[in-house]
């Protein structure tokens, strides 16, 4: 009978434990997926063509691959295993993508379309939360809007020129208050559509729901805000007004929902302070 060498606790302590080679070996992994990962870029459209009973859109998707590496290991190290990974990808693309995902997908673009195309946006979000609840279950995972550069620059040249008026009708509302009466809003709303009749200014129409969602400038001893009023130009802020006054009337020309943080943003540097 051979003798048998036990290994003592502290040899098998000194090895890495399950949960560490497991941990390399993701890591090991993750990096070989990333480098495959990598030769897949952008998609675009390259062609639309309307047949009688479809649709037929060519996608262009840029898809690189290097020459084989040659080095033993590598996923894509000899000619064969290239083609033996094209051959797999388009067949995977062919019969098991999801093809329901991409429907979903074209669908939700497609009534988005028929919103812009109808201008369904400009009766205002009320209308669009209202629209059938399948067409917005669609449009839920549609990905939020980036504004274009050229987007930017007319929206700042816009909120400063609305701020601008608003700043403008601050200085003459004191002027409107009854002299031997309280001030009166009602009296102050009649001024202000004289002075800004909407025929002038199209963003007027859009003024009184901004003022209503317009918080009170100043705070009290307690720190609570006192109550706004438009007889009361030092109770609310033009440069928020202007804010609220441009991202309706955004959402209601193209449909896009802009926050009041992302238009804030392109007059920062014009704006110091609250006025």
């Amino acid at each position: 009978m051979t003798d048998q060498v036990r290994p003592n606790s502290e040899d098998l302590r000194s090895g890495p434990s399950p949960d560490e080679t497991d941990r390399h070996i993701a890591v090991s992994l993750e990096f070989q997926m990333k480098q495959l990962a990598d030769y897949l870029g952008e998609a675009r459209i390259r062609d639309v063509r309307f047949r009688t009973d479809r649709l037929e859109v060519l996608i262009d998707l840029d898809f690189w691959l290097p020459p084989p590496s040659g080095e033993e290991g590598d996923w894509l190290a000899t000619p064969k295993q290239i083609k033996t990974f094209r051959a797999a990808f388009k067949e995977y693309f062919q019969n098991e993508l999801k093809t329901s995902k991409l429907s979903n997908i074209l669908y939700a673009e497609y009534l988005e379309f028929i919103r812009r195309h109808m201008r369904i946006y400009r009766f205002g979000r009320n209308v669009v939360r209202q629209l059938p609840k399948t067409a917005e279950r669609r449009l839920a995972g549609r990905p939020k809007h980036e504004i274009s550069r050229s987007d930017s620059k007319v929206l700042r040249t816009h909120i400063l020129a609305v701020r601008s008026k608003l700043l403008e009708l601050k200085k003459l509302i004191p002027g409107w208050n009854p002299k031997h009466a309280p001030s009166n809003d009602s009296v102050i709303r009649v001024q202000v559509l004289e002075h800004c009749p909407r025929e002038d200014f199209p963003w007027m129409q859009y003024f009184f729901s901004g003022f209503r969602q317009l918080p009170a400038s100043r705070r009290d001893s307690r720190g609570h805000y006192d109550e706004k009023r438009l007889a009361d130009p030092s109770s609310w802020s033009a440069t928020e007004l202007a804010l609220l006054i441009c991202q309706e009337q955004f959402y209601r020309q193209k449909g896009i929902e802009l926050s009041v943080v992302t238009l804030r943003k392109l007059i920062v540097p014009a704006r110091t302070r609250r006025s």
